[in-house]
């Protein structure tokens, strides 16, 4: 990575490269763990830049997967939903912008985009989602190809769209992700100012549906659908995902360093590095049996309570309706109204006249017992 940064620097500046590169016995390729070579591994002349440029090369260790996932300093802006349900989950911003600073233009837009952890709600049949992911430095349009139902639940299947990682070969779209005017050859993206101006591109594992060219000067590769193609499984009405598999290889896009100390062998070649997958393939069984509950269960019960309230309400304008008819049987609403009325406070006069006469007959009462308890006296 180092010998292509510097393949067009100075004659002095080269020289004292390959200088330091001889000194330090330091060799392109390196037996190591596969953890020191995702999470990081010691090198005497990345220890030596880490304190001479530190500026440029924050770290002593050097891993893949290290450096494609530190996230220090990063921040999202997501959506909460209050505006708009269809966007909750989304991203609104990515370090305080709609733009990543490597791209222009449409290349550039990561707004609305998801992380792979929900994606919009209520899609509809044709929609284009945008997924976007840190290490792979842009976003990716994905279309539905296909629907299934997993474990009860309806979902759309999508996958990236076609030739879209073509920088332009084929859709003029894709020009814009042309680095300084150099394009790639299509089946690649360049991610250079994404890692420190090393020489990384990222493609389909294997150089699935990239250049043929690719497989001819590389022995050993065999791209096949089913095991290199990323695909997403999402319930279109919540826009959580039910099974997803995200496919990506990392390389070295290394160009003319012919004329640096012993990376001869390796100019002009893209060299695969390892592809990886982050996959997840089923909810929680809990998850998965509340989402059930809410998007199966629940609307059926909702529609139910609707019909039945709707149903009630018919019920009570009728009556309604057979009442007043009943009264223009015997003159007119009005009439009728008026009828009920009189006989309403007739009922509570009559109401009233009873509780009066009660009264009366208990107060006779009290006085005819008063009379008979007198006791005679004699003079």
């Amino acid at each position: 990575s180092i010998t292509n940064v510097m393949k067009d620097a100075s004659y002095i500046s080269r020289w004292g490269l390959n200088a330091l590169i001889l000194r330090t016995n330091t060799h392109p390729l390196v037996q190591m763990t596969a953890r020191e070579f995702m999470f990081g591994y010691q090198s005497t002349l990345l220890t030596l830049g880490n304190h001479v440029m530190p500026s440029w090369i924050k770290f002593d260790k050097l891993g893949l997967i290290d450096r494609m996932y530190d996230f220090d300093g990063d921040f999202e802006t997501i959506y909460t939903g209050e505006t708009d349900i269809r966007m909750s989950g989304l991203i609104d911003k990515y370090n305080g912008d709609v733009n990543l600073p490597q791209w222009t233009g449409k290349c550039a837009n990561v707004h609305g985009a998801s992380d792979g952890v929900k994606f919009p709600s209520y899609i509809e049949p044709n929609d284009t989602l945008l997924f976007f992911r840190k290490s792979l430095c842009r976003s990716e349009r994905m279309i539905r190809v296909g629907e299934k139902k997993i474990k009860g639940l309806h979902t759309y299947q999508y996958t990236f769209l076609e030739n879209e990682l073509d920088n332009g070969a084929v859709n003029p779209e894709n020009k814009c992700f042309c680095r300084h005017g150099h394009c790639l050859k299509p089946g690649l993206i360049d991610v250079t100012d994404c890692y420190y101006g090393f020489p990384i591109a990222l493609s389909y594992p294997h150089f699935y549906k990239s250049d043929p060219s690719f497989l001819e000067a590389i022995e050993g590769l065999q791209p096949e659908k089913d095991l290199h193609e990323s695909y997403f499984f999402i319930q279109p009405k919540s826009g959580v995902p039910m099974d997803l598999a995200f496919r990506f290889q990392i390389n070295m896009a290394l160009q003319d360093i012919g004329h640096m100390a012993r990376v001869e062998k390796f100019s002009d070649i893209t060299l695969p590095l390892l592809w990886f997958e982050i996959g997840m393939h089923e909810l929680p069984t809990s998850m998965h049996i509340r989402f059930w509950f809410y998007l199966n269960v629940l609307v059926t019960m909702e529609e139910l309570v609707m019909y039945l309230l709707f149903l009630s309400g018919v019920m009570l304008l009728v009556w309604c309706v057979v009442r007043i008819l009943s009264y223009q049987a015997n003159g007119s609403p009005e009439e009728g109204l008026e009828g009920e009325l009189t006989m309403r406070r007739k009922q509570a006069q009559d109401k009233c006249i009873d509780k009066k006469a009660r009264e009366m007959d208990a107060y006779s009462s009290l006085l005819i017992l008063g009379d008979a308890n007198l006791t005679p006296i004699t003079v």
